[in-house]
């Protein structure tokens, strides 16, 4: 989903798409994204946000862009029935390791 979100803002975006995760350029413009979730993870179908990972650097960058916004988002919790116990459970500690999360200002 959070690609989905980057190609959405580089549609508009004359450079290299991994500009905008440099933050060489802002995000003023995205596809319309409509998210169909399939697993219980990040939440990123309720955020501006998005992680991505670019394996030949090792790099994994994330940044918010109130344009990357979804419109819409679909859960049926039916959807997620067929997802591995293993995929489950890296769902349920990304969750939890976001809800622990200190705050950026460390507070």
């Amino acid at each position: 989903m959070n690609r989905t979100k980057y190609i959405g803002a580089a549609i508009y975006y004359d450079g290299d798409a991994w500009d905008i995760l440099l933050g060489k350029t802002l995000v003023e413009k995205c596809l319309p994204v409509i998210t169909v979730l399939t697993l219980a993870a990040t939440g990123s179908e309720m955020d501006a946000g998005g992680v991505i990972s670019n394996p030949d650097t090792k790099d994994k960058i994330g940044l918010i862009f109130p344009p990357m916004q979804p419109k819409v988002s679909f859960l049926d919790p039916t959807n997620t029935y067929t997802v591995s116990k293993f995929q489950t459970a890296s769902g349920a500690a990304d969750m939890l390791n976001h809800i622990m999360e200190l705050p950026s200002n460390g507070t």
